[in-house]
């Protein structure tokens, strides 16, 4: 039989698909045209009539901040061309690929993106076909970092005018809502700057007051933040944890990120694609020695007390799932994309914010597709 992975990459800048067999990958046999979901579902099914046969698994490559929308434009096309349910995984991921590929199954890593001034951070594991990636979506560092930032403003406000630190602090009146206000948009443009540029020193203005941010300064919060929100997220276990920072462009704010956590830097220039990274997770690689376990991504019963489908096949995450498609809470998806299996999450009960479990159904080469992606 003619068994083949479909891998679609759809995001700005790029619309193109490959063909995944057992020992290659090359482009699909026919454009794509993407205006809406009929026309790229009736793209797509062209696709299928050049390739001869359906494709046994399709892998859409997109950004990790899907608009909710095109996560549906998308489904619905994939559906149009009677293709399977997708798997959904982040660009940036699939850019680390070819670099995961050479991880032995079970390896932890975290994937910093650090293509723009909002800096997030992916937790995943390196599989023996595809990549496990944590639900719940990506581990956003600038909350943290904003308030590291404001702290350190807030503190040389507090020396250099007293009053209108205690003003914008309390926010009592119009003058300090204001004032309050436009510092905050002072801040999350010094964010930007510092993070997209190699300035040295930026000036902040709140009221009448003026006060310095240092580069050295900013990425030392660059640095405390990471540690914090990664220590948040994975727990005790971060230090086993191997680091990929991916960039577009090498900025002092990538180089802190690279060198504090000894990570791997790759460069992903803007508009290129991420298509061979994500072809090397589906292809079937040489079996490496598994990595030593870490509770926190391989503990065998993290669901004990909670009963499973008599069919799930893999542990669910010991914590609160990190990928989902984002704006679908219900979908909460744990993407082993791979043409041998791809694993889907089935959400427990529980509210919007609340800690959930998954549980996971395995879909294999030998196995149907019915009830799992």
């Amino acid at each position: 039989m003619d068994r083949w992975t479909m891998v679609l990459e759809a995001i700005p800048g790029s619309l193109a698909a490959v063909r995944v067999d057992e020992h290659d990958y090359r482009p699909v046999g026919a454009d794509l045209a993407d205006d809406g979901a009929a026309e790229l579902g009736d793209a797509l099914t062209a696709v299928i009539d050049a390739e001869g046969s359906d494709p046994e698994h399709l892998v859409l490559v997109v950004p990790g901040d899907l608009e909710h929308g095109r996560f549906v434009e998308l489904a619905e096309a994939a559906e149009l061309a009677g293709l399977p349910e997708p798997s959904w995984l982040p660009d940036v991921v699939a850019r680390t690929g070819e670099h995961l590929a050479g991880l032995a199954a079970g390896t932890p890593v975290v994937v910093v993106d650090a293509r723009r001034d909002q800096i997030v951070a992916w937790s995943i594991r390196a599989a023996d076909d595809g990549v496990e990636i944590s639900c719940g979506g990506a581990i956003d560092l600038t909350e943290r970092l904003d308030a590291l930032v404001s702290g350190v403003v807030y503190a040389k406000l507090e020396v250099v005018d007293p009053d209108l630190a205690g003003s914008l602090r309390r926010r009592t009146d119009a003058a300090g809502r204001r004032d309050a206000a436009h510092l905050s948009r002072e801040l999350r443009e010094a964010r930007r700057l510092m993070c997209t540029t190699d300035g040295e020193e930026l000036i902040v203005t709140a009221g009448d007051a003026e006060v310095y941010l240092t580069r050295a300064e900013f990425t030392g919060l660059v640095d405390h933040a990471l540690r914090d929100t990664l220590h948040d997220a994975l727990g005790d276990d971060r230090p086993a944890t191997g680091t990929i920072v991916v960039a577009d462009v090498v900025t002092p704010v990538v180089e802190q990120l690279t060198e504090a956590t000894g990570a791997t830097e790759l460069h992903a220039a803007a508009g290129t694609s991420a298509l061979a990274g994500a072809a090397a997770l589906v292809l079937p690689r040489p079996a490496l020695e598994p990595a030593p376990e870490v509770d926190d991504l391989t503990d065998a019963t993290p669901t004990d007390g909670v009963p499973l489908p008599a069919e799930a096949a893999w542990s669910a995450p010991s914590r609160a799932p990190r990928w989902a498609v984002p704006a679908l809470s219900a979908l909460l998806v744990v993407s082993l994309a791979g043409a041998g299996t791809v694993l889907a999450g089935v959400p427990l009960t529980g509210t919007p914010g609340a800690d959930l479990v998954s549980t996971v159904v395995g879909v294999g080469l030998d196995r149907p597709a019915d009830g799992g992606r």
